[in-house]
């Protein structure tokens, strides 16, 4: 029960996200989740650990970046193509 509630309310709370946006909001759990166990149980965290965890954001970043731009082109299309 006492997981099962977080679950139905972001289940809830999700069906009024764009599923990408679900998507790199699901990254920041396992984020946070690294930061505590490296910062407050001094979990070993070497250097090729961290190139991987630096590419994946970055890779998310790009994808981020993309959607904005697309986005912002949709937009100013969509303001070209309306009678003025």
């Amino acid at each position: 029960m006492i997981t099962a509630i977080p679950l139905f309310l972001f289940a809830y709370g999700a069906r009024a996200l764009p599923y990408s946006t679900v998507g790199v909001l699901q990254y920041i759990t396992p984020t946070l989740q690294l930061v505590c166990g490296v910062a407050l149980y001094h979990e070993s965290f070497g250097p090729a650990r961290a190139a991987g965890f630096a590419l994946l954001w970055v890779a998310l970043l790009i994808y981020a970046v993309d959607g904005l731009w697309r986005a912002r082109n949709a937009a100013r299309a969509a303001e070209g193509a309306s009678p003025a």
